[in-house]
């Protein structure tokens, strides 16, 4: 992975520009809302296991775990999900 630049497959790419991830799709820039919207501490791990999609993790919770995360964190960020997301056939 170079520093900025995150390959998904040939047709999903990240980059992080001005300390913000920008999302291509066949080298377009995908303009949608995207956000990190939990922050989960590895020792919180186990029990979030039990959720399989974000809409299952209540919103309260939700709510309260929102931090401010740097650019480039939140870029790594999605760049893991996105990847999961192609790794289990966009099911997820």
């Amino acid at each position: 992975m170079k520093a900025n630049k995150f390959f998904v497959n040939k047709y999903i790419s990240l980059e992080l520009e001005n300390g913000v991830t920008n999302i291509y799709v066949k080298d377009k820039l995908f303009r949608q809302c995207k956000k990190l919207v939990i922050e989960i501490p590895k020792k919180k791990l186990k029990e979030f296991l039990k959720f399989s999609s974000i809409d299952q993790i209540p919103k309260d919770y939700q709510k309260n775990s929102q931090v401010q995360i740097k650019p480039e964190i939140e870029f790594l960020g999605h760049c893991s999900n996105l990847q999961a997301w192609e790794e289990n056939d966009y099911n997820s």
